[in-house]
């Protein structure tokens, strides 16, 4: 299919689902309440014999009085009872079973009700047949919630897959803009992590910090361009056609962010040599005897975002080094800082900021 289900359909299917599951529950309670009623109401015994063990073939005509509660199919055993002048019926038809002929079985009745008894361990049946019941309402509604979770999954994420952005074509990669983050979103290819992902996400915010229309920029070219159902999005098309989206135009924070994208191989090195001397001197930060390049080796860029305020965010992925939320800060002003939190601030607000 490709559009997800409707609201009615899956209304429908929840209505069917839980009308099938209450017909099980419904039996489930039947069964379980002939189950205690022959137990608390059959308390008197008598004991039949099997005389015989036949087949139907045809000739047998088997009547629906009492004696006959336990026939199904055409296999069945005939019992002999002992009566004892409350329970009178003095032989009883009933299925196949684990006693042969000659043996004896013991018959539970109800002494104020003798029509109402049950066989040997045979009320055990009702039981299994409740909790059957039950279970099968219960898996029902499980599979039930299973699929349409799975199914909201895979259409929100094919849903994703065909949205469209406003996006932005660098030699990098495709920056698509995020009205949520007021600025561009990519992944580039980042071959100088040695263990881990091969690449590294990559953000610049807007110059200035804007404000979407009501119904997102999206809406604003739909609106201008109603007619034309794949327009091109391409922000540098954009804005020569709809003058109120220049300032989604990239500027000085892409021009930051490119000047470490152009040079990765010089800006990466230069940030894994930076981390790895400044906790080369924290040994309870660090794995014990661990050497400045295998932590250097260690360290991998996982993100990386430009901002307004003029300050460019490297985020650290990191083995040897034990703390969380890594990162590194180039101030406007020149200054770097190293931001992360130790095993004491997990949790809190407080993190740590070293100068460098």
């Amino acid at each position: 299919m490709d559009k997800a289900p409707s609201k009615k359909a899956k209304i429908f299917c929840c209505v069917l689902v839980l009308t099938a599951s209450a017909v099980f529950v419904l039996l489930g309670l039947r069964e379980m309440s002939v189950y205690m009623e022959l137990i608390n109401k059959c308390t008197s015994e008598v004991t039949g014999t099997v005389v015989y063990e036949g087949k139907d073939n045809g000739s047998v005509r088997f009547s629906y009085g009492p004696e006959y509660k336990y026939v199904n199919g055409k296999r069945y055993r005939q019992l002999e009872v002992k009566t004892d002048g409350v329970f009178n019926f003095e032989n009883i038809y009933c299925r196949p079973g684990a006693e042969k002929k000659g043996d004896n079985i013991t018959i539970h009745y109800d002494p104020d009700d003798p029509e109402n008894y049950y066989i040997s361990d045979w009320v055990s049946d009702h039981k299994a047949t409740g909790i059957v019941a039950f279970a099968g309402a219960g898996i029902l509604i499980l599979i039930t919630i299973l699929i349409m979770a799975k199914s909201n999954r895979y259409y929100k994420q094919k849903e994703q897959s065909q949205r469209k952005y406003i996006y932005f074509y660098t030699p990098y990669c495709k920056f698509l803009f995020s009205e949520f983050e007021r600025g561009y979103e990519g992944e580039t290819v980042w071959e100088y992590n040695l263990s881990g992902e091969k690449s590294c996400t990559v953000f610049f915010e807007t110059d200035t910090l804007v404000n979407p229309p009501d119904k997102g920029y999206l809406g604003l070219v739909e609106k201008i361009f109603p007619e034309d159902r794949n327009p091109d999005l391409d922000i540098n098309n954009l804005i020569h056609k709809i003058p109120q989206l220049r300032d989604l135009r990239p500027g000085e924070c892409y021009k930051c962010l490119e000047k470490i994208l152009s040079n990765k191989k010089e800006k990466d090195y230069e940030i894994r040599k930076m981390i790895a001397d400044h906790f080369i001197f924290k040994p309870g930060l660090i794995r014990e005897n661990v050497t400045e390049q295998e932590l250097m080796d260690s360290i991998e860029l996982s993100h990386i975002g430009a901002y307004r305020n003029g300050d460019i965010e490297v985020s650290i992925h990191r083995s040897n080094i034990y703390v969380d939320n890594l990162r590194m800060v180039f101030k406007e002003d020149g200054s770097k800082e190293i931001h992360y939190k130790t095993d004491e601030q997990t949790g809190s607000d407080d993190e740590c900021c070293d100068v460098l």
